[in-house]
């Protein structure tokens, strides 16, 4: 804990306190901090639980990690938005990532081993996609939703509200498996079409 008193001369606070940690007041005399919270200066990163953030806020510590709340009494809730400012704004642009991924080793070594993606299609058309992917040795795009809310799974160009494609990568087997567990009289498996009429 630091405690502070006005300077006579200057009026200004003075005190002493550890390197790199973000003081706080824990009264209205007294100044402390935390071990957990940390400020990088140098590169304008902050810390909770790790002294050395690797990005411009990282998060180490046991259970939820971030929480948000919404206390909006409408139909709005909660919201996170992840926008890409950029001067010179491309199509096919990558434009946020969600990456999901861990320590595999005790090394450690890190990895990603899935991620979704929002590709902007068409900048001037404020058209976009969103991908899927998944690591299978390497990370790789397993599936898209297109500008047009077509669903491709194994194809980057949906040409149906649902395609699938496999190519020699997939290997052998069906391209689409239906299977009913429930047992009894009647039981099958079924796809259904209707139309209007």
């Amino acid at each position: 804990t630091v405690s502070w008193a006005p300077d006579s001369n200057t009026g200004t606070v003075t005190g002493t306190g550890s390197a790199t940690r973000v003081a706080f007041w824990s009264s209205d005399s007294a100044i402390t901090s935390d071990a957990d919270l940390y400020w990088d200066n140098t590169n304008k990163r902050l810390g909770i639980g790790v002294s050395s953030p690797a990005a411009l806020l990282e998060i180490n510590g046991t259970g939820d990690a971030i929480r948000v709340e919404s206390t909006n009494t409408g139909a709005g809730g909660a919201q996170i938005d992840l926008l890409h400012y950029s001067t010179s704004p491309a199509d096919n642009d990558t434009m946020a990532y969600i990456n999901m991924g861990g320590y595999y080793n005790t090394t450690p070594s890190q990895a990603y081993f899935s991620s979704i993606r929002t590709v902007a299609t068409d900048i001037s058309a404020r058209q976009g996609e969103l991908t899927f992917w998944t690591v299978n040795s390497t990370l790789q795009k397993r599936m898209v939703i297109d500008t047009d809310g077509n669903v491709g799974i194994g194809t980057d160009s949906p040409g149906a509200l649902l395609e699938l494609s496999k190519g020699v990568s997939g290997g052998q087997g069906a391209t689409l498996k239906l299977n009913n567990s429930v047992g009894g009289s009647g039981a099958g498996v079924a796809i259904e079409f209707n139309g209007p009429g």
